[in-house]
């Protein structure tokens, strides 16, 4: 039914944090049963966009080839772990301006490119200033 994809829509996009997108996600296979990996993707992209929101990250891009990360000017990322991270991993990482950061990771199908983008968000979350 459209108007209930569109009412579920809403209310993803209504997520404050991740125990009320656990708690819709719950919901959803309460009502229709386990979910398509279509329905699996928009969650995961609802969390990566909520994490982002979390970090001060203004903009994610990827694609099968890579992607960025753009910073806002006020990011809670420790600069010294950024410099650190593409010194570490220069095929995976470096600067791509002076608040953007690019990977180059080869994905073929959007579950593991998003799987990849969580990831690195989870990591750069533990390396935000107290």
């Amino acid at each position: 039914d459209v108007n209930m994809r569109l009412a579920m829509y809403k209310k993803l996009a209504n997520c404050k944090n991740l125990e009320e997108i656990d708690n819709l996600q719950i919901e959803l296979i309460d009502r229709f049963g386990l979910l398509p990996q279509a329905t699996k993707n928009l969650v995961q992209q609802t969390v990566i966009k909520l994490t982002a929101a979390n970090l001060d990250i203004n903009k994610i891009e990827a694609n099968d080839q890579g992607g960025t990360i753009e910073f806002s000017v006020d990011a809670k990322i420790e600069p010294g772990y950024l410099i650190q991270l593409i010194q570490k991993q220069p095929r995976l990482f470096k600067f791509d301006g002076p608040t953007k950061i690019r990977f180059m990771r080869k994905t073929t199908a959007n579950t593991e490119r998003l799987e990849f983008v969580l990831k690195l968000l989870e990591i750069l979350g533990k390396e935000c200033y107290a």
